[in-house]
């Protein structure tokens, strides 16, 4: 089990410019190459200060002049919004300019009020993937492709610009309601990527219990199941400050269901801060979220890690209004204080979890 660094790139304050926001993730990055994460992740949304990120393919090429190390990953390009043969090569040459260090994070989207700015149906968008991921295996395993489907049609195309060698990991954001991708993804070895936001860690559970009956539907014992957990984790030995990281990611997972459900409002271009229907206590949040003193935090991942057996472990810490300064400083203890703990509870940490499948193509 390895750890990665998620990169939401949010902007609660309507005064901060999306400027800095680019420059704290550069800074935080490298910090946690420097603590030896082993991924960084760069969302995309589009539109709202909910994340100012609207090309992780951009962020990843740029932040990888500047570090050496960490490997980097959209999270996650949102196919079904892209034109098909510019990602495809886009792709080639991010992994290209990184040294290889490029992973391919994808997935389907979520958010209305984006899709209809695209102009895309957003309930087309799982059969949209399932075009779009079938043209991408070919183009990108075999240097050609063609197709024709119900939504893309293109020629015998040839890519200039190919990764120096297979891509050896995806990642799959979500997608638990489409029979299709999960069986793909499945058969494949490619790795969910699973997130409970501010509900308990027994979600998760649930759906890898979901995604393991898909796996034996295809002939793939579970533990030979590739699979990853996003977390929100703030280190600290304050109930106050641990309350408030609980209150600036409630108010990321707020405007992320309203953004889901299309009720969304905004004050320019910053998300209102609408509270959920049954949404939880933040005393809850805390509880449900891995926040709290070194001990603690350890105490969660290790127990987490055992019973989910995951390959990858991303943590997300800036959210809201978490200054530059807090995050960095979460970080900093969660190098030095949380990440020993588990190594010692876990000796054998880089054996936990299944590796995953390459990119291939399909028949």
């Amino acid at each position: 089990m390895h750890f990665g660094y998620f990169n939401l790139m949010q902007t609660r304050d309507p005064a901060k410019p999306p400027k800095a926001a680019f420059q704290e993730t550069l800074a935080q990055v490298k910090q946690a190459e420097e603590i030896g994460f082993e991924m960084a992740w760069f969302a995309e949304h589009h539109f709202s200060t909910y994340s100012v990120c609207a090309s992780p393919m951009v962020a990843a090429a740029w932040i990888a002049g500047q570090t050496k190390k960490i490997k980097l990953a959209p999270g996650v390009l949102l196919l079904p919004l892209y034109d098909p043969v510019r990602l495809i090569q886009e792709i080639g040459m991010v992994d290209l300019m990184s040294d290889g260090r490029f992973v391919l994070g994808i997935g389907t989207g979520y958010q209305p009020y984006e899709f209809e700015r695209f102009n895309v149906n957003l309930k087309e968008g799982g059969d949209r993937f399932v075009e779009f991921l079938d043209m991408m295996e070919h183009a990108l395993t075999e240097g050609h492709f063609s197709y024709k489907g119900k939504y893309y049609t293109y020629p015998d195309t040839r890519i200039a610009t190919l990764p120096e060698r297979r891509l050896p990991e995806v990642y799959v954001a979500g997608v638990l309601n489409h029979p299709v991708i999960r069986k793909h993804i499945a058969e494949r070895g490619y790795v969910p990527l699973l997130a409970p936001a501010w509900n308990p860690i027994g979600l998760v559970e649930k759906q890898l219990e979901g995604y393991h009956e898909v796996a034996r539907g295809v002939g793939v014992s579970p533990d030979k199941f590739p699979f990853s957990v996003m977390r929100f984790i703030h280190v600290t030995d304050s109930r106050q400050d641990a309350l408030a990281a609980a209150e600036n990611f409630r108010f990321s997972t707020r405007a992320a269901v309203a953004l889901r459900n299309n009720y969304g409002e905004f004050d320019g271009v910053t998300p209102r801060d609408i509270a959920a229907k049954d949404e939880p206590a933040l005393e809850q949040i805390v509880d449900n979220c891995i926040i709290g003193d070194p001990h603690l935090c350890a105490e969660k991942i290790v127990a987490e890690a055992k019973k989910l057996n995951p390959i990858h472990f991303a943590c997300f810490m800036q959210a809201g209004f978490t200054t530059h300064a807090q995050a960095s400083r979460s970080l900093e203890r969660f190098g030095a204080e949380v990440l020993p703990l588990v190594k010692k509870a876990l000796p054998n940490l880089d054996k936990i979890g299944a590796p995953p499948g390459p990119l291939r193509a399909g028949s």
